[in-house]
């Protein structure tokens, strides 16, 4: 073959095989593009499992979520979306309600007849909301500053209905040598326990407050009156201060604060509790100050104020399990590295647990003499429900 023939048929064949790709590169264009090789499929991916928190990883329900102004006032009490409180009034402490957001305030005891002369105050509702068990001061008061509510002196125990328009007086106290603190509700509304002071103050370390006792009786109503009956009284030890912090949940054991022996301090109370069926004393707390005690609505845990002591006027809000066992400090007002401190030292004081265990409301207090004192409520909010 000649070598023009060999050319032509060169020619031929590149013109056949551009024709070829031409046709299947545009059949390519209209599908996917020009590239023939056949793509490798990508893996299915596998899920990934929904994770679970373990008990170690879950939101402890008692760490403190936030801590919020509430109101002026003192001696909080919760029931239901209620709260009671007393505050200075125009000379004299007067009790009032308030919801929990701080909203409708109203005054049950401002210009009411049949309401004790002077002071009112430590506020505690009963189990139905129906009544209220305060401490008032009597006739043979003068508004001093040891008759206020926290105090007691010359001061006796009353209830009144929840609405502020009837009253009560349940107890009649020796002049200038008896007094009254802190009545509290049992948790199923059948007993009514309370301080009540027996011997003035003598001004000694130990008797500085000076002698109470522990009092616990039989709640009824009568005819739409409330009676008590079945009266009796404890010393657990010396001739000393103690301060009623009411019953467990379950009406078994008996919650206080005390010096409890004589030479003891009343700047360096402990917290105890007294076993109603065996009366075997247990000893919570061992050093410093401690004081307003709390149960939460279970059982299983409570709150409580503590400080330095030894006359410190510092304290802050405190929680452990109902044995005494893991004890945790909820706030830091007397810390000054702590983003809550309150630019000088404060007071926690007396404190009540909403019904579900998830937030606490409680007294700050500040102003070290104590006819400038400042009271101020504060609401306290778990991350759950803590107890």
């Amino acid at each position: 073959m000649n070598s023009g023939r060999r050319t032509s048929l060169v020619a031929i064949f590149l013109l056949v095989t551009m024709v070829l790709a031409a046709m299947v590169c545009g059949s390519c264009r209209e599908r996917e593009g020009c590239n023939l090789r056949k793509a490798t499929p990508l893996p299915t991916p596998t899920p990934m499992p929904t994770p679970t928190l373990s008990p170690m990883d879950a939101i402890d329900p008692c760490l403190v979520a936030d801590v919020t102004f509430l109101a002026e006032g003192a001696r909080p009490d919760w029931h239901g979306d209620l709260i009671a409180f007393d505050k200075r009034t125009d000379g004299i402490f007067e009790i009032y309600t308030m919801k929990s957001d701080g909203t409708d305030v109203k005054c049950l005891t401002c210009n009411k007849p049949g309401a004790p002369p002077g002071h009112r105050g430590n506020p505690a509702f009963s189990p139905d909301g129906r009544f209220i068990a305060f401490t008032g001061e009597n006739e043979n008061g003068t508004h001093d500053l040891s008759e206020e509510p926290g105090k007691g002196g010359n001061n006796d125990l009353w209830i009144m209905t929840s609405d502020g328009n009837n009253y009560y007086r349940m107890t009649s106290v020796p002049k200038d040598n008896g007094g009254t603190l802190h009545p509290h509700f049992s948790h199923d509304g059948t007993k009514l326990t309370w301080t009540e002071m027996y011997e003035a103050s003598k001004i000694t370390p130990a008797k500085v407050f000076g002698s109470w006792k522990l009092k616990i009786a039989d709640f009824s109503v009568a005819g739409g009156v409330p009676t008590l009956s079945n009266i009796k009284e404890y010393i657990p030890g010396d001739d000393v201060f103690y301060e009623n912090h009411g019953l467990s949940p379950d009406g078994s054991t008996w919650l206080f604060s005390s010096n409890f022996r004589r030479g003891v301090s009343v700047s360096n109370l402990n917290i105890y509790t007294m076993n109603l069926g065996s009366g075997r004393i247990t000893q919570l707390t061992t050093s410093d100050y401690n004081e307003h005690a709390q149960y939460s609505p279970d059982g299983n845990k409570m709150v409580w104020m503590h400080g330095p002591g030894g006359g410190t006027y510092e304290s802050d809000l405190w929680l452990m399990d109902s044995d005494s066992t893991d004890k945790l400090r909820l706030t830091s007002f007397n810390d000054p590295t702590s983003p809550d401190y309150a630019g000088g030292p404060v007071l926690v004081g007396d404190n009540s647990w909403n019904g579900e265990g998830s937030r606490v409301v409680f007294v700050l207090i500040s102003g070290t003499k104590e006819k400038q004192q400042q009271h101020n409520l504060y609401i306290l909010d778990f991350e759950g429900s803590c107890g």
